[in-house]
């Protein structure tokens, strides 16, 4: 009986020291996943640090270019000559959105991104951009309409650069993957209550559209849907919808 208390006694604290044992490492590994997720944080940052710093660097050059290409282009020039200039500045420019949404997104994954609080005119903000993209659509044959439906001298509360940021991004990516047909932007206050609205903004396109599987990640950054059906060939960095 001796022996078989002496057995029990073993097996149990045998058992007890494999359990102490297996707990010991889940809280390694857990404290191990912990230091990774805090290097893997602050990689992230590092990383947005940079770009953020980079892009600032290329900013400054490519806004000379694009400025004395502007110069060049209003003197006396052959055709040839203004052509060349011409996609100069092109290039200059798209390359400059390219590294103005890297430094966007940048600002945002560090929270450097500040919201303005500041009283402005929502449809000013929209025929704005409106306006300044219009001649993408005409280039594509495109009709290109706005529905303001609201009281033009309504007056809201917030960020009007970023408002315009994202209806740029909307109405660019509408425009670029629409071959035909048209591109309506709509725009409405939902009142709240007596001071207070949601500022409703629509783009409904003839484009391609979005597959099911795809409208979960089309707001993720550097996603891009894949538009082989249509022959649309993917352009940009992937980061608008995400900014």
């Amino acid at each position: 009986i001796n022996k078989i208390y002496v057995f029990i006694f073993v097996l149990l604290l045998v058992l007890v020291s494999v359990i102490l044992f297996n707990l010991w490492k889940i809280y390694r590994n857990e404290n191990n996943l912990i230091d990774y997720g805090h290097k893997a944080a602050q990689y992230a940052q590092s990383k947005s640090r940079f770009l953020a710093n980079m892009s600032h660097e290329i900013r400054t050059p490519l806004n000379s270019i694009i400025g004395f290409s502007e110069q060049l282009s209003q003197n006396e020039l052959s055709n040839q000559q203004k052509e060349q200039i011409n996609a100069i500045k092109t290039s200059s420019e798209l390359l400059l959105d390219l590294v103005n949404d890297i430094l966007d997104f940048s600002k945002y994954e560090v929270g450097k991104i500040n919201f303005d609080k500041v009283s402005f005119a929502p449809a000013d903000a929209i025929n704005e951009v409106f306006n300044s993209i219009a001649v993408l659509a005409s280039k594509k044959g495109l009709k290109f309409e706005k529905q303001i439906v609201f009281d033009p001298k309504i007056n809201l509360l917030g960020d009007s650069l970023r408002l315009k940021q994202v209806i740029m991004n909307l109405l660019s990516n509408a425009i670029k993957f629409t071959d035909k047909g048209s591109v309506v932007l709509k725009a409405d206050i939902i009142s709240t209550s007596k001071k207070k609205g949601i500022l409703k903004i629509q783009v409904i396109d003839t484009g391609a559209g979005i597959e099911d599987k795809d409208a979960a990640v089309i707001f993720d950054e550097f996603s891009q849907v894949n538009y082989s059906v249509t022959k649309n060939t993917q352009k940009g960095t992937g980061l608008g919808l995400a900014i």
